[in-house]
């Protein structure tokens, strides 16, 4: 089973994640794998941020090549929030796993974190809930200052139940503090897959490339950091655990590679 981050891993480089296509749909699908998109994007955003408007914008800029993405079999989406469980019969949205969107429910205040995370003060902040993306929202800052400021605030003010972290934003010179739920996270959800789908952890891989993969580092898995590589700690990890491939290749090829390092080429 593998667990591919969407942004700067899968995508980047349009002739590997076409050979990746390929392999998947011809090697791996016919071997009973399992694919698990896992993105911080939500499934639809209101601003464009969702995962179908990267679709449609692939689409857009790789005219004759419609299908830059195969579906999934599973989607984990919203940074590990929403688990949805895709066949040919819902393509598109997949049906939402009940169990996970009731853990997610559980202990999490849209409110309370909305009103934490916007001071009276900060005009220039903006909340995006992006459409279905109920359990995590984010504050915008013009600088990481005011960003670890306030990320250290939220933390206090909200407690144990809630996860507050600092990325960069998808534009220079901005940074964002997002909120979700503690026991959210890109490696929770996709734990919680492996365990509902009975896969053996060491027939599990994760790929990703930035900062919002670091919660896939809490699990068993095997994992792969493509050549792209924007996180730091990421790259570290790599270099430190021989579970964890550092690729040269970028993007989707990076993913290639790793699979074949790992034996499931």
């Amino acid at each position: 089973m593998l667990f591919a981050d969407v942004d700067g891993t899968l995508t980047g480089d349009a002739e590997a994640l076409n050979t990746f296509n390929h392999h998947w749909i011809s090697v791996q699908a016919p071997r009973g794998s399992v694919l698990v998109y896992n993105t911080a994007r939500p499934l639809e955003g209101t601003t464009g941020t969702g995962y179908w408007s990267l679709v449609e914008s692939h689409r857009h800029r790789e005219p004759g090549q419609a299908h830059s993405f195969i579906t999934p079999d599973v989607m984990i989406t919203g940074e590990g929030t929403n688990i949805r469980w895709v066949d040919s019969t819902t393509p598109g949205k997949g049906v939402l796993d009940p169990e996970w969107d009731a853990i997610m429910a559980s202990k999490w205040d849209g409110k309370r974190v909305a009103a934490e995370l916007l001071p009276t003060d900060e005009k220039a902040i903006k909340i995006d809930l992006n459409g279905d993306d109920k359990y995590r929202l984010a504050a915008t800052y013009g600088s990481k200052e005011r960003a670890d400021t306030a990320c250290a605030t939220v933390k206090k003010a909200l407690g144990d139940n809630y996860t507050v972290e600092v990325t960069p934003g998808w534009i220079p010179n901005v940074w964002i503090v997002g909120c979700r739920p503690a026991r959210g996270g890109k490696g929770k959800a996709a734990e919680f897959v492996r365990q509902r789908l009975a896969i053996s952890p060491d027939r599990c891989v994760w790929a990703g490339d930035s900062d919002n993969d670091l919660d896939v580092l809490t699990t068993p898995f095997l994992g792969i950091v493509v050549g792209n590589c924007i996180s730091e700690r990421l790259a570290q990890a790599a270099a430190e655990s021989s579970t964890i491939f550092g690729a040269s290749a970028h993007s989707a090829g990076g993913i290639l590679d790793g699979l074949e390092y790992h034996g499931f080429a």
